[in-house]
C-alpha cells in the first residue's frame, strides 16, 4: 500500500459537519441462506459499511462504487496557513503557522497561545480567552489520549482501497470500542514486508470525547480540518526539531499535572506509547516511578535496542525535576526545544503538542 505523499492519521474524513446528533455509520445488511432438505436456517448480519465491503469481496459479489469511495478517508489539500490547537486535559495551546519557502524552517511563527483549563470553566469560555484566528483550517488532537488508542497491527500488503475496504473490521478486531461509536483511521508504515506482511497503524476515539471538541469549536465557526492522535503530534514536532536525531531510540514525555503521554521512537517510527492519567494533578517528580515503569518495560520486551535519550515537552515542572528523571532513568533527560524564526514571543516545551499539529496540517 503507498500512499504518494506524507500520510498521517486523520480521524475526521472531510468534509465534515459538527454533528446535531448521534452519527452512526452506514449499515448493510446481508442474509446468508443455508438451505437443506430437512430445514431452512437464515443468518441476519448486520456490519458496517466497511466490514460488509470486505465480506462482498469474499463473497466475489461487485463492490458498488459508491461503497468504495464511502471507506477511503482522502488527504485533505495542504493549506498556506494552519492553526494546531491541543486540548488536553487541564490545558489548551495554539501555534498559528503559514508556509514560508525564505525560512530556513519552511514556516513563519504568526501567533501563539497557552490557557489552563479549569473543571468550571467550558471550553468555549477558553477558546474565546485565547482570541484565536478565523478563517483559517485547525489541526487538533483526537480528544484526551486517555480515550484515544493508537495500534500497531501486521497485515497483508493490501492495495489502499483493499486496507480502507476492511478498515473498521479491524478496528472491531483490535480496538476495544463499538466501532458505531469511534471514530477512526489507519495508515501503512513504511519498511520491508515480514512474510508478506505489512505493519499499519489504526487508530479509534470515542466519538463522546471528540464531539464536544468540534462542537466547541464549530460554535466559534473554527473549522477543522484533521484531528489525529497526540502520538502523531509529537512524532511530527520530533522529526522537524530534531532531523539528525531520527535513527536510534528516543523518548518524548509530554508531562501536564493531569496526565503524560509517554512515546517511543524507534528510528523514526512509533515503537511504544503509554498514557498515565493523573486525575487531581501529580507532580512530575512522583509521575517518575511511572515514566520509569514504562521505559523499563519497554527495554525489557525489546532486548536488542535501549533508549538513548529522553526529551520532556509539557507544561508545570522544573529543571531539578528532569534531572531527578535522569537520575532514576540513568539516561540523558532534556527539554523539548523548537526552533525560533517568527516575529512573535517565544515558543517553549507546552507547545509542542500543538507545533507538531500545526505541522502536520502544513504536510511536514
Amino acid at each position: 500500500m503507498s500512499t504518494g505523499q506524507k500520510r498521517r492519521l486523520n480521524l475526521l474524513r472531510p468534509p465534515y459537519e459538527a454533528p446535531k446528533t448521534e452519527p452512526r455509520l452506514p449499515q448493510l445488511v446481508l442474509t446468508l441462506a443455508d438451505e437443506s432438505e430437512d430445514n431452512k436456517v437464515l443468518f441476519k448480519r448486520e456490519l458496517t459499511q466497511s466490514a460488509g465491503a470486505m465480506l462482498m469481496t469474499l463473497l466475489n459479489i461487485p463492490l458498488p462504487q459508491k461503497a468504495v469511495e464511502a471507506v477511503k478517508s482522502p488527504a485533505p489539500e495542504i493549506p498556506d496557513e494552519i492553526v494546531g490547537l491541543s486540548v488536553l486535559p487541564g490545558h489548551v495551546s495554539f501555534v498559528h503557522l503559514r508556509r514560508d519557502e525564505f525560512s530556513p524552517c519552511g514556516w513563519r511563527r504568526l501567533d501563539h497561545g497557552f490557557a489552563l483549563h479549569r473543571p468550571d470553566q467550558s471550553l468555549a469560555s477558553v477558546l474565546s480567552d485565547l482570541s484565536l484566528p478565523e478563517d483559517v483550517p485547525y489541526v487538533i488532537n483526537a480528544g484526551s489520549p486517555r480515550y484515544c488508542i493508537v495500534k500497531k497491527i501486521s497485515l497483508p500488503d493490501w492495495t489502499e482501497e483493499e486496507f480502507y475496504q476492511s478498515l473498521a473490521w479491524e478496528i472491531e478486531q483490535f480496538i476495544p470500542y463499538d466501532v458505531r461509536r469511534v471514530y477512526f483511521d489507519g495508515m501503512s508504515l513504511p519498511g520491508d514486508l515480514h512474510q508478506g506482511d505489512r505493519d499499519y497503524l489504526i487508530t479509534a476515539t470515542k466519538k463522546d470525547e471528540l464531539d464536544p471538541i468540534l462542537q466547541a469549536m464549530a460554535g466559534k465557526d473554527l473549522k477543522v480540518m484533521i484531528a489525529t492522535p497526540t502520538e502523531m503530534a509529537l512524532l511530527a514536532a520530533f522529526e522537524h526539531c530534531y532531523p539528525q536525531s531520527v535513527s536510534g531510540n528516543t523518548a518524548l514525555v509530554d508531562y501536564s499535572p493531569d496526565g503524560t503521554q509517554i512515546l517511543v521512537l524507534r528510528d523514526g517510527q512509533i515503537a511504544f506509547s503509554r498514557h498515565i492519567s493523573s486525575i487531581g494533578g501529580v507532580p512530575l517528580e512522583r509521575m517518575v516511578v511511572e515514566v520509569k515503569r514504562s521505559l523499563d518495560f519497554f527495554n525489557a520486551t525489546n532486548m536488542d535496542t535501549d533508549i538513548q535519550r529522553v526529551l520532556v515537552s509539557g507544561y508545570d515542572y522544573r529543571d531539578q525535576e528532569l534531572g531527578l528523571l535522569s537520575e532514576k532513568l540513568q539516561l540523558p533527560v532534556e527539554n523539548f526545544v523548537i526552533p525560533q524564526p517568527g516575529p512573535v514571543g517565544t515558543l517553549n516545551s507546552a507547545h509542542v503538542m500543538a507545533y507538531g499539529l500545526a505541522l502536520i496540517g502544513l504536510g511536514f
